[in-house]
């Protein structure tokens, strides 16, 4: 902290402890130092050290030497013979001095560094720029495609339902079972389109940040669940003193509705709880969806964020596409947040998330 208070870039002393008393603590490995800082803003820098140097340096007569005065107080004066007696003095907590040429040296080390760190950023931003541009085209592809599909998905659905409908009757066995299956397979590929239509769709569109009360939502979402699911007599625990945040309300009630509708699908407990909470204590507020329910390995927690990705056989635990929790993560994103669990297998799964980036370094 001390080196960043000082004006100079480069910055080189022999005697470190003269500006810098701490420093005693540390003498024999650095009574003197040359440091370098790369930037102004952030907390870089390159530092050399030099060991302490103990000197025995010669005097023309000692400098503290009192004045001397005779019997009736009158000062003596010179005398050549014992005036100018030689004497010698122990200097510690220095370091040999740093030549002109080493400092001009750091200074050309720095600037190297700088035009590469330079390079580097404007070749991160070139690719960052590339990369959002390939998400966006990939975003587009995934919206027509998953949009377009869906039109002729419908109508063989439709064609296929007419036909067990009428037809049913004059097919064999194996062929009702053959349309089954295609009935089967056509709601899942129409499941599988909706899921990447809502996927894309959240990268598309403008976020709406506008001051949020997240309790309201939250208890929305849950009589949803309790709704849809009244067997199960799920507990919800959601405090009222919620915090009020900027964030897109639509999207927030679509990370709500997936973490809580996973919590009450994966939840074998007999009496199965949900809690939706805040950490105000942290900046920005981490918010949280916990439940006491199957919970996840350890090897398996990676895995949740993938497209498409089940832990699971397609029909267990009510089924589903396994593209819930892809969505959670883009539009947690889409606020600068991120997420991420701690679950233990058979005791329960939560997830935190956060709605704004965390602050950058002061």
């Amino acid at each position: 902290e001390w080196l960043y208070q000082q004006p100079k870039e480069i910055l080189a002393t022999h005697c470190l402890v003269r500006d810098y008393p701490p420093a005693k603590a540390f003498l024999a490995k650095g009574a003197g130092i040359m440091a370098m800082r790369l930037t102004g803003t952030l907390p870089d820098c390159i530092i050399w050290f030099r060991p302490e140097v103990i000197q025995e340096v010669s005097w023309a007569g000692d400098p503290h030497k009192p004045v001397e005065v005779d019997s009736e107080g009158a000062e003596l004066g010179l005398r050549p013979r014992t005036s100018f007696a030689q004497w010698r003095e122990i200097v510690a907590g220095q370091s040999r001095r740093w030549l002109a040429c080493e400092i001009d040296h750091a200074s050309r080390l720095r600037h190297a560094i700088l035009d590469i760190v330079v390079e580097r950023a404007w070749h991160l931003a070139r690719v960052n720029a590339e990369l959002e541009r390939s998400n966006l085209e990939l975003d587009s592809f995934a919206y027509a495609a998953s949009h377009d599909m869906k039109e002729p998905l419908r109508g063989i659905y439709n064609t296929v339902e007419f036909l067990n409908l009428e037809e049913a009757e004059r097919l064999s066995d194996t062929g009702r079972n053959r349309l089954r299956t295609i009935l089967r397979l056509t709601g899942r590929m129409t499941d599988l389109m909706d899921s990447l239509l809502q996927y894309s769709r959240i990268g598309r569109g403008a976020l709406h940040r506008v001051p949020t009360q997240l309790e309201p939502i939250a208890r929305q979402v849950a009589s949803v669940i309790q709704s849809a699911q009244p067997e199960f007599r799920i507990r919800f625990d959601i405090p009222a003193d919620l915090p009020t945040v900027a964030c897109d309300r639509v999207l927030v009630g679509t990370i709500l509705q997936n973490l809580m509708s996973n919590a009450a699908k994966y939840n074998a407990n007999p009496e199965p709880s949900i809690t939706f909470g805040c950490d105000t204590g942290q900046d920005p507020p981490v918010f949280f969806v916990r439940d006491n329910g199957i919970g996840v390995a350890a090897e398996d927690q990676g895995k949740l964020f993938e497209l498409f990705r089940r832990l699971h056989g397609r029909e267990e635990y009510g089924g589903g596409t396994g593209a819930g929790l892809t969505i959670v993560r883009k539009a947690v994103e889409r606020h600068g947040g991120r997420i991420w669990l701690d679950s233990t297998p058979g005791k329960g799964t939560t997830f935190y998330f956060t709605l704004a980036a965390a602050p950058g370094p002061a």
